[in-house]
């Protein structure tokens, strides 16, 4: 069946933004070669992944943020089971879209379903990218991490408004903090905790951040994860000790993916990953927001292909 299947989130806030009927917009796209669903709760999504599995869907397309595409992605991962899951279009209707812009997915919703659509009608194929996934208990992704990575959001979702610009004002306000003084919140909260990365124990247990990523794009622009390529199967994690002055110092390197030296960064590219502490534990995966209770083991996951159009 050359159809792609479209799970919408209307609480998105791009959808949101559209401010019209999603389902009546998209139908009208489709043309017949997409089978929309509008999911209120992420309770919503498993019946509709398993209707897609059932109809035997070559494609799934979600229309959210990168949360949204998080969510489906972990559930159509445990539907799927050993079966490889279909490939993924992300319509680009979030906050960030940190995850198409890895592959360099431009466009505004509608446009990418037209471009979709298009390809299914001439009985194409689209180009995919295929990336190694990340899993953390039953939750999958491409960006993990705790600390800083994790501590940034937290203060990113305080207060009102979301998007680009409250990111910038968010890493302003780190610098600001760091240089001149000020309050910077939990942004730099340290991590008292042991690492384990296949095996070997980090060694340094005094943490702003651990992150881990298969991409090497983890928002506004940010590139620090330069391995994140480097070997199938694997992931690029980082285990920062370092002051938040030494972060601020090498602000550039860190946005344009160059590595970075210092005695207590820990830098490799690696299966697994474990991380204990004596206290629970902020993490994220792909924007979404979690809490550990004293452990948390990062592995790799199984390859998914990406739709670019």
């Amino acid at each position: 069946m050359n159809k792609v299947g479209l799970i919408i989130n209307p609480h998105a806030r791009g959808v949101r933004k559209m401010n019209i009927d999603p389902l009546e917009y998209f139908t009208g796209i489709s043309g017949g070669y997409a089978d929309i669903r509008l999911t209120n709760s992420l309770a919503e999504v498993d019946s509709v992944i398993r209707d897609f599995k059932k109809m035997g869907l070559p494609y799934v397309a979600v229309c959210g943020g990168d949360g949204t595409s998080h969510h489906v992605l972990s559930r159509m991962i445990s539907i799927y089971k050993k079966d490889p899951v279909p490939p993924l279009l992300h319509l680009r209707a979030g906050t960030m879209n940190t995850q198409p812009r890895t592959i360099n997915l431009k466009g505004k919703p509608g446009e990418l379903l037209g471009r979709m659509v298009a390809i299914l009608k001439n009985n194409g194929s689209p180009r995919t990218f295929t990336r190694d996934t990340i899993r953390i208990d039953d939750k999958y992704g491409f960006i993990f991490g705790v600390g800083m990575t994790a501590n940034f959001l937290h203060e990113y979702y305080r207060g009102e408004g979301t998007g680009p610009k409250k990111a910038v004002k968010t890493i302003w306000k780190a610098i600001k903090g760091v240089t001149v003084g000020g309050d910077v919140g939990t942004l730099f909260d340290r991590l008292n905790c042991t690492v384990t990365v296949d095996g070997t124990i980090v060694p340094h247990h005094d943490f702003i951040a651990v992150i881990a990523t298969t991409v090497d794009d983890i928002g506004i622009g940010f590139r620090p994860m330069y391995r994140a390529y480097e070997k199938d199967g694997t992931f690029h994690i980082l285990s920062v000790g370092c002051e938040p002055s030494d972060i601020v110092r090498n602000l550039v390197k860190i946005k344009r993916g160059k590595p970075i030296h210092h005695p207590y960064l820990f830098d490799s590219i690696a299966r697994k990953a474990v991380i204990t502490s004596e206290k629970k534990m902020l993490y994220t995966v792909d924007g979404d927001m979690y809490e550990a209770e004293k452990k948390l083991v990062a592995e790799i996951g199984p390859p998914v292909k990406l739709i670019y159009v």
